[in-house]
């Protein structure tokens, strides 16, 4: 490419010569030493940072026509440099002033063109001198392929992306001011938040108003030729058995009447029936009636598109998606591998796209045949469909070199990346095997002689015959960690099992399958033992991370760009939290000897296996679930109810969503007004289709925005005249105020609900109130062993309105102002004190001080504004201040070293409070 000759110049980060070079601006400054080791000496290659413009904020600088500031009439937006991205942009003028072609490459997605389009326009560039290139994978043969194929910004992919944004800025400028007015200033809606808040919300209360509903299994213990196995009640009667809730939800008003499908049903819903069918069975003899075997085979999974390797890091490494997506961000750009330099290991990580490129494909099919012997490899390629509706505009995530296995490269990757990486690389190899294949042995076993009521039992079992694709897990001993219980639905989308143990923690997850013994025909094995066991119907189970995920894309909500970002957004707004249920039980721990209560079920406590107990019921003993339903029948024998939530808070992914207090008025308000428009699931799987087609099929975007503002200001003007007013009024209660017994009042701020004094500000009496109204008991605070920095005085561990702190006993009476944090762990954290310095930030001319770094496994001194988090300006600590360097490094090591003595102390204390309290549950 001929470039015209220019006068030297120094490149202002580097010191090179930028003179007859070209100009490669990319969006993360982790990309630049990738893309230089690649192109060379003839590129200058500079990081934007990501965007460098936005819609403007500032009354002052907005059309007077404007329907929000930043948007006028006509929807155009009116832009401005971001403040942050003054000096990025300076360096980059100077950068592009002397070179013939500027070559801009973000991320290939609409986001990143919207940037590329951003950075031309920002820089002055001619259309001829701006040329946009892009790259699935940040590898020499990607990289190499994107420069050969330059093109011009594709304005409907910009246009898709402004539409976006300026439809977001209507509905949260539009929206905040009428919730400030209504209930609380400081509450902000979404477009697309809004409805991922209904669906939570509406499963709360799916789950709220669910009545489960008793049935019972019977189940026998058999051997045959020194082989024992279990089968469990077929059918009684002639007719076929209910063996789970959804056909007993089914079949409830069928019982005894012929089905759909001409199979008439029989149900045990009480512990009579149960217990009439295990005496009736005691001591009978069975005989098979029926064996057969066939050979199933399980396809493997497709490789990851985004939705799944989220899910996937759900489900397997407890990562949220936040997480998922910063580390696949890291792979994507490029990791260190030793001599080799920077190396990027996996492709785009924004698709919805399940396909894989020819050249992928056959380098992939060679490496297995090379690993695993040609026998896994399937005669044509595995191929697979993506979902309805999908873009494809990317290929899979996949590793960039399949020859690079996880464990090669382990030790350049810290733990997290590491485990994200072996995701990816699993996936995607063993979508290129055979599938398994299993003998699948199903056995029904007669029972023989009078009074047997004609009753069935079935046995199933499997045997893995051939592994295929299981042995890149590990083979026939990593099934339970394949998730190959997921339904046949959601294999095809590739979606993730749900993990429901963390909601329900009565649910055993399922045992890997039986191998049966060989049988035919007449043999007669031997009977060791019917027990009946007791179930009770469940209701859906609560949102996780990864069951929210798979949600929104079903309904065509956002897309797997945005879900990251919509999951921590409702939660950082208040209006959601994840919690871990902890099965809060309502009986001592201790419950053998006691007469218990479950259901239909009432005898003597026998045994305690931890999740279920034995109940003698006179001859009969049975098993019932050790939850909620279970109740001593001596009220006097039952333990106090515990003053302590039957949740904690969840950490990473780990844990199930449930709507705040705040999140339910907010909820309620916008659907009760705005079930047109934004909080209506078909209506905005609508628009996510309508934005789609801004870029697929070159639609006007201003259009499809008067399309949305129609029924939006519609919903709007109705919702100012139809929603109450809540702000600022209090509702009066029954309750007795705990300081003065004066009638409370309910109200509501930016934190949900609570309970005011009705004398205030007289008396300042409080208490909280939960997302259901109940109110919530002040946790007591415990003694920790720690001793006050500032007084001496004892430490305690007090619960506030964010969680548990430590704080000085003196703190709550404002005799003393001592507080500390507490980790995701529990353990204390003081505060590190930066060291002050003379230097002055060059961003917002506030002082700079020197902190140490939190990141990796060696602690380091660096220079920081110290007006972070609002400023982030860092850079290393220069060789003047290498002694307050020193200063800091031994000040947070001491500050460590007390820290891990408190925590000790700590530890100690709470475990001999808890041993001394003894609180009754699990």
């Amino acid at each position: 490419m001929a470039r015209k000759k220019s006068k030297k110049t120094k490149d202002s980060q580097n010191g090179e010569d930028s003179s007859g070079k070209a100009l490669v601006i990319v969006e993360s400054p982790a990309k630049v030493r990738t893309i230089k080791k690649v192109l060379g000496r003839d590129y200058v290659v500079k990081a934007s940072v990501g965007h460098v413009r936005d819609l403007t904020k500032s009354k002052k600088k907005d059309e007077k026509d404007a329907i929000v500031i930043g948007i006028a009439k006509d929807f155009e937006p009116t832009y401005e440099t971001l403040d942050s991205k003054r000096k990025v942009l300076d360096d980059l003028r100077k950068a592009a002033k002397d070179v013939e072609t500027v070559y801009l490459c973000p991320d290939p997605d609409r986001e990143g063109e919207a940037i590329a389009w951003h950075l031309k326009e920002a820089l002055n560039l001619k259309a001829e001198q701006a040329l946009r290139v892009t790259f699935d994978e940040l590898t020499p043969r990607g990289i190499r392929a994107g420069f050969d194929h330059p093109r011009k910004i594709d304005m409907d992919l910009v246009n898709a992306q402004q539409a976006r944004r300026v439809l977001d800025r209507i509905v949260g400028y539009k929206l905040s001011p009428l919730l400030w007015d209504k209930i609380s200033r400081g509450l902000s809606a979404g477009r697309v938040q809004s409805v991922a808040v209904r669906l939570i919300v509406e499963r709360e209360r799916e789950i709220d108003e669910y009545q489960a509903q008793e049935y019972w299994k019977v189940a026998g213990r058999f051997a045959h030729a020194g082989q024992a196995f279990e089968a469990e009640l077929r059918a009684l009667d002639g007719r076929q058995v209910v063996s789970s809730a959804d056909d007993l939800e089914k079949f409830r008003v069928q019982d005894d009447k012929v089905s759909v499908s001409g199979i008439q049903r029989a149900l045990l819903g009480t512990v009579a029936d149960a217990q009439a069918i295990v005496e009736a069975l005691a001591g009978k003899s069975f005989e098979v009636s029926s064996y057969e075997e066939k050979e199933v085979q399980d396809r493997p999974y497709p490789p990851f598109a985004t939705s799944q390797l989220q899910q996937a890091a759900v489900n397997k490494l407890g990562y949220d998606t936040k997480r998922t997506m910063r580390i696949a961000q890291q792979l994507y750009e490029g990791v260190p591998l030793g001599e080799a330099g920077p190396t990027a290991l996996i492709t785009y990580m924004r698709t919805d796209s399940f396909r894989i490129a020819p050249d992928a494909l056959n380098e992939c099919r060679a490496y297995v045949e090379k690993a695993f012997g040609d026998k896994y490899v399937p005669e044509k390629p595995n191929f697979y469909s993506s979902r309805k509706g999908s873009q494809d505009a990317h290929e899979c995530i996949r590793p960039t070199n399949v020859s690079l296995a996880p464990d090669e490269v382990k030790k350049y990757l810290s733990d997290e990346q590491y485990k994200l990486y072996r995701l990816i690389w699993q996936r995607y190899v063993s979508s290129q095997l055979r599938p398994a294949v299993w003998n699948a042995t199903t056995c029904d076993l007669a029972a023989q002689g009078a009074g047997t009521r004609n009753a069935v039992f079935r046995a199933t079992g499997r045997v893995l015959k051939f592994e295929g694709w299981l042995v890149v897990y590990g083979g026939a001993q990593a099934v339970a960690a394949t998730h190959l219980d997921a339904s046949a639905a959601d294999r095809e989308k590739g979606d993730e099992e749900t993990d429901e143990a963390e909601d329900k923690p009565s649910r055993k997850r399922k045992k890997g399958p039986q191998i049966l013994p060989a049988m035919k025909t007449g043999d007669k094995p031997k009977a060791d033992g019917i027990e009946a066991g007791q179930y009770f119907t469940q209701p859906k189970a609560r949102f996780n991370e990864a069951s929210l995920v798979k949600t929104l894309e079903r309904e065509g909500i956002g897309r797997p760009s945005t879900y990251a970002t919509i999951i921590s957004t409702i939660q950082d707004r208040g209006y959601v939290e994840k919690v871990v249920f902890r099965g809060m039980l309502e009986v001592p721990d201790d419950v053998k000897g006691l007469e218990l209560v479950s259901g239909s079920a009432r005898g003597v406590a026998n045994a305690d296996t931890g999740t279920r107990v034995t109940l003698k019921i006179g001859k009969f003993e049975c098993t019932v679930p050790k939850g909620k339903q279970l109740k001593t029948a001596d009220p006097s024998k039952a333990p106090p109810p515990s003053q302590e939530p039957p949740f904690v808070k969840g950490t990473g992914g780990r844990g199930s969503f449930v709507p705040t207090s705040l999140g339910m008025v907010v909820n309620d308000s916008l659907v009760g007004h705005f079930d047109h428009s934004i909080m209506n699931l078909g209506f905005t799987r609508m628009m996510e289709a309508e934005l789609d087609k801004i870029e697929e099929a070159h639609l006007d975007w201003k259009v499809v925005l008067q399309e949305f503002y129609g029924p939006f200001t519609e919903d709007l003007a109705e919702a100012k005249e139809g929603i109450v007013a809540t702000k600022g009024k209090g509702e009066l209660t029954d309750v007795e105020c705990p300081e003065c017994s004066a009638p409370m009042e309910r109200r509501l701020n930016r934190y949900g609900l609570y309970l005011r004094c009705s004398k205030a500000p007289d008396c300042k009496g409080t208490l909280r109130l939960d997302a259901k109204g109940n109110i919530q008991a002040k946790a007591p605070n415990i003694p920790t062993g720690i001793k006050c920095d500032l007084c001496g005085s004892d430490v305690i561990r007090a619960t506030g309105r964010f969680g548990p702190y430590l704080c000085c006993e003196k703190y709550p009476e404002k005799q003393c102002t001592f507080t500390m944090r507490i980790n995701k762990e529990g353990r204390p954290l003081r505060k590190f004190a930066p060291i002050p310095t003379n230097l002055t930030c060059e961003k917002c001319k506030s002082p700079m001080v020197v902190r140490i770094t939190w990141r990796g496994k060696t602690r380091k001194p660096f220079l920081s504004c110290s007006a972070y988090p609002k400023c982030r300006a860092a850079q290393d600590l220069p060789e003047e201040l290498k002694k307050e360097g020193e200063i800091a490094l031994a000040q947070w090591r001491d500050t460590d070293a007390r820290n891990q003595a408190d925590w000790q102390k700590l530890q100690a204390n709470l475990a001999a409070t808890e041993s001394g309290n003894g609180n009754g549950h699990g």
